[in-house]
């Protein structure tokens, strides 16, 4: 039995259990049920009791305890036990500003990413409407910008993945999807390039997973469908929706005969066979 949690109707983190079935291998529902969050609102403490989100759009776990999970509200960045909703960084009103837990600001937090690779326990933070990628140290609660400015916006950034391609340092680069394309930001040297996307009329990319083999899976809104990436070669190859077809926006079925309507994220897990 596996559990899943995804942020639903703008206020609420819900938690699904499933369950792989063993003689047919499918995948079977059985509960959904909110773990946190219960109306509009900015407040910390009890997960049902007390806590309220306001437009949590970024979840990642906690890799040293999976019982626990980060969520990006609009403009802050939150810690989920299974009891308590604690703040780490930002605030109740979204805006820009570098600093130290509740003197930071955000503003449209969409994508998290949770690495350990500078040192110390950091979060990744893609912040929307700043156009600027930030990192928050969890330990000390410090705030800083690692790419994007007024002179070099990022254009709206939206999901996070780090690059797993053959001979990357582990969690030294990630790709991010935004208004400008997919592009690719090295965390060391904090070189940001743009990734060869042939389609150019191709824009709106947001979904953003990369595979154990390093390609990446991406969803596009504008065109509502979902595309395989190689990072190596900037090949990439529509693998699900179509790209023209806008008469029928829900289907389900193989490949092209799939239907989407703007779709916002992707996920790549493992399914035991």
């Amino acid at each position: 039995m596996e559990t899943v949690r995804a942020s639903a109707l703008a206020v609420r983190i819900c938690q699904v259990t499933y369950t792989v079935r063993r003689r047919n291998g499918r995948v079977e529902t059985d509960a959904v049920t909110t773990v946190c969050g219960s109306e509009d609102g900015f407040k910390h403490g009890k997960c049902l009791a007390e806590a309220k989100f306001c437009a949590p759009a970024a979840i990642c776990a906690d890799p040293i305890n999976p019982a626990c999970y980060y969520v990006g509200d609009l403009s802050s960045v939150r810690y989920c036990t299974p009891d308590t909703v604690t703040l780490i960084a930002g605030g109740e009103r979204p805006g820009f500003a570098d600093g130290v837990g509740a003197a930071a600001q955000f503003n449209g937090v969409c994508g998290l990413l949770c690495t350990s690779a500078s040192g110390g326990d950091t979060l990744i933070v893609a912040d929307f409407s700043t156009h600027r990628i930030r990192s928050v140290n969890i330990k000390t609660q410090i705030v800083m910008t690692i790419a994007g400015d007024e002179d070099c916006p990022i254009g709206n950034p939206r999901k996070l993945a780090f690059d797993r391609s053959h001979g990357v340092k582990p969690e030294s680069a990630l790709f991010l999807t935004s208004h400008a394309g997919l592009r690719r930001l090295n965390l060391q040297t904090r070189e940001l390039i743009t990734c060869e996307w042939a389609e150019a009329h191709c824009f709106l990319l947001c979904g953003l997973a990369s595979t154990p083999s390093g390609h990446l899976i991406v969803s596009c809104l504008a065109r509502n469908a979902i595309y395989v990436y190689d990072p190596i070669t900037s090949r990439y190859e529509l693998i699900a929706g179509h790209a023209t077809d806008w008469n029928d926006p829900f289907a389900d079925g193989p490949g092209q005969i799939a239907r989407f309507n703007r779709p916002d994220a992707v996920v790549v897990v493992a399914i035991p066979t």
